[in-house]
């Protein structure tokens, strides 16, 4: 895994650079140390994805990450993701990874591409019930 940009986006990213120098750091730095660890533990042809929890974060800092290549995003929280996904890069793939109440499924449903926390029946049947009637 390597630091990509798209050549686009290269002037902001070096204006960025200097804003968020912890966050390209830190993507360096863990962009490091998942491929030292497939080297050890994996297949050199597996694939190994990022995801960027966004608890808390300013879509600006997330974008700048998923400009990086963190383009994959985890949510927690139903009314925080519903405040920030207009404002994410259109590369953002997000995940659901909070509990998720029944009531709220409507307000996700289409905007997620995968809700990894299903953790009952009765949900799985209102996502089911939403999604495909």
């Amino acid at each position: 895994m390597t630091v990509q940009s798209r050549p686009q986006e290269q002037a902001l990213l070096k204006n960025q650079d200097n804003i968020f120098p912890d966050i390209l750091e830190n993507y360096k730095e863990i962009c490091y140390n998942i491929e030292n660890a497939k080297a050890k533990y994996r297949k050199s042809d597996d694939i190994v994805r990022l995801m960027a929890v966004t608890k808390t974060v300013a879509p600006e800092k997330i974008n700048y990450a998923a400009s990086l290549g963190a383009t994959l995003l985890g949510e927690n929280r139903v009314q925080e993701f519903l405040s920030k996904k207009d404002s994410y890069t259109k590369d953002a793939e997000v995940h659901f990874i909070g509990h998720l109440q029944t009531n709220k499924v409507k307000y996700i449903i289409n905007d997620v591409s995968l809700i990894q926390s299903v953790d009952s029946i009765k949900l799985a049947k209102e996502i089911d019930r939403i999604f495909f009637w």
